[in-house]
C-alpha cells in the first residue's frame, strides 16, 4: 500500500467500527432515519408526493433507458426504505454499518461533521449487476413481462463471478446446471478462504485520494497504466498530466451520466461533449473499437 499513516489510521478507524456494530452493539445512527434524511433532503417539497415520484423516475426515466428489468415493486421498496435485495424471508432490522459514512458540511461558517447514508437514493443498485446477462433465459418476457427481475438477474450475475473466481477460470457464457457443474468440475482439494484471496499474477495497490496528480512525479508509474477508468463523479479529475502515467496504447475508459436521473438529455449530451474534450485535451483521441456507447465512452493514447 502508498496510503499515508493518517489513511491507515482512519481506515482502522472505520473497520474497528463496523466489527464493534452487532445485534447487541447497534450502529449509532438507524440506516432508516439516515435514508429518510436522504430522501427528504433530495424531494424537498414534493416528499409527501414521493411515490409518484418514485413511479416517474421508473417508468419515465429507467425504462426508457433499457433498464425494462427493474421490477417495480422492488425499485418502490429500495427508494422508501433502502432495501434493495431482500434474499430471504425475515425482518432487516439490524444496520449495515459499512453503508454509514462520515460527511462535512458548512454549517454558519463552521466544517461540522455529520453521520449518515451519501449514496445512492435515485438510480438504484440494480444497474451494476442486474439489467444485462450473457444468460438469454434470464432476460425472457412473457405478454410483455419480464420473467425474472434484477434481483434475480443480480445474484445469477455475482455467483457466476465468484465461481469462476474460486476455480481461476474465466465466466461462464452459458448457464450450466447443477448436475452437468458437477460432470464438468474436475476433482477439487478443499480450498481456505485465504488460499483463494492470493491471486498469481495479481497485485492491489492502495493509493491516498489525493494521488492522481502525484503519480506522475514518481518514475516509476512513467508510462506504467494500459488502462484508466474515471466513473463520472470523478471526471473533473481528468487532466492532461494523465497523459504522462499511460502506456502506449493506453485505453481510457470514462463512465457516462446516462443512469444520473436528474440530468435532462440536453444535460446528458452536455456531459459526454465535454468528456469527449476533455479526453482530447489530455491526449487521448476516440476509439472505435473500444466500443464506446451512452453508457462508457472509451478513448486511445495518441501516438
Amino acid at each position: 500500500t502508498l496510503l499515508k499513516f493518517k489513511d491507515r489510521d482512519e481506515l482502522c478507524r472505520i473497520f474497528k467500527l463496523w466489527a464493534q456494530t452487532s445485534s447487541e452493539h447497534p450502529a449509532p445512527i438507524r440506516i432508516s432515519a439516515a435514508w429518510d434524511y436522504r430522501v427528504r433532503q433530495h424531494l424537498g417539497t414534493r416528499y409527501d408526493s414521493r411515490k409518484g415520484c418514485y413511479d416517474w423516475d421508473l417508468t419515465m426515466k429507467l425504462h426508457t433507458k433499457g433498464c425494462g428489468v427493474i421490477n417495480k415493486q422492488q425499485y418502490m421498496r429500495w427508494r422508501e426504505q433502502g432495501l434493495a435485495f431482500e434474499m430471504r424471508e425475515g425482518a432487516y432490522q439490524i444496520t449495515n454499518p459499512t453503508l454509514l459514512s462520515s460527511r462535512a458540511f458548512n454549517q454558519r461558517g463552521d466544517r461540522v461533521s455529520i453521520r449518515g447514508y451519501w449514496g445512492d437514493i435515485v438510480s438504484s443498485p440494480y444497474l451494476s449487476f442486474g439489467i444485462e446477462s450473457d444468460d438469454e433465459s434470464l432476460l425472457k418476457t412473457c405478454n410483455g413481462q419480464h420473467i425474472k427481475t434484477a434481483q434475480d438477474i443480480s445474484f445469477a450475475n455475482t455467483q457466476r463471478l465468484f465461481q469462476s473466481l474460486s476455480s481461476r477460470r474465466g465466466c461462464l457464457t452459458a448457464p450450466q446446471s447443477d448436475s452437468e457443474a458437477e460432470t464438468a468440475r474436475p476433482e477439487q482439494k478443499p480450498v481456505s478462504v485465504h488460499d483463494l484471496m492470493r491471486l498469481n499474477g495479481v497485485c492491489v495497490t492502495f493509493l491516498p485520494l489525493d494521488s492522481l496528480h502525484k503519480l506522475p512525479e514518481k518514475q516509476k508509474y512513467s508510462r506504467f497504466f494500459n488502462s484508466i477508468y474515471f466513473s463520472a463523479s470523478c471526471v473533473h479529475q481528468l487532466d492532461p498530466v494523465i497523459r504522462q502515467i499511460a502506456a502506449p496504447d493506453a485505453v481510457l475508459v470514462i463512465e457516462l451520466a446516462k443512469y444520473i436521473l436528474d440530468l435532462s438529455k440536453e444535460q446528458e449530451v452536455g456531459f459526454a461533449e465535454k468528456v469527449a474534450a476533455m479526453a482530447l485535451e489530455a491526449g487521448f483521441e476516440p476509439w472505435n473499437q473500444g466500443r464506446s456507447d451512452d453508457v462508457h465512452a472509451v478513448f486511445k493514447l495518441k501516438m
